[in-house]
């Protein structure tokens, strides 16, 4: 009986590690923005919570003199086999698509400004209709959800007549 709780606790101390490494790596991700610093906090989260579990188990359940080496390399072992089950899931690149890879079309009356640095930056003058302000209104492409000023939901919005 005593034995098998032994392999119980040394089985929830490895469970318990590869939880509390996760966790370290999502809460790291809300204060680093470098993913050394994310799989770093996860690693020695987990391997010292699975390593303290399994020494402290080994310790009060047998008399070995060294339960430290099998602490260790029980945590290493864990280690090891979450951050292959990491890289074969979480970590594995996307998919993509032939057309996903595609630049959109360049829409008819695009302009450039050509820089004195040799930058180029691409504009797109859509006029309103009906009464027009003195004061353009300027949208800089880029960012999430929108790479581009060729999205015509975001034009098509600012040529029409203002409401009410």
């Amino acid at each position: 009986m005593k034995r098998c709780l032994n392999w119980l606790l040394i089985a929830l101390s490895a469970v318990l590690g590869m939880a509390c490494a996760t966790a370290a790596f999502f809460l790291a991700a809300f204060l680093f923005n470098d993913s050394f610093a994310l799989f770093g906090a996860a690693f020695c989260i987990g391997f010292s919570i699975t390593a303290l579990g399994v020494w402290i188990s080994v310790k009060r359940a047998t008399k070995w003199k060294m339960p430290g080496r099998l602490a260790l390399g029980v945590a290493a072992t864990v280690m090891l086999v979450l951050w292959l089950l990491a890289s074969l899931t979480i970590l594995k690149p996307l998919p993509s698509t032939l057309i996903a890879r595609q630049s959109p079309p360049i829409p008819s009356g695009v302009r450039y400004w050509n820089l004195s640095t040799g930058s180029h930056i691409a504009y797109l003058e859509v006029h309103a209709e009906g009464k027009s302000e003195v004061t353009p209104i300027i949208i800089v492409g880029g960012g999430p959800g929108e790479a581009v000023v060729t999205n015509v939901s975001y034009t098509q919005f600012f040529a029409e007549p203002p409401h009410g």
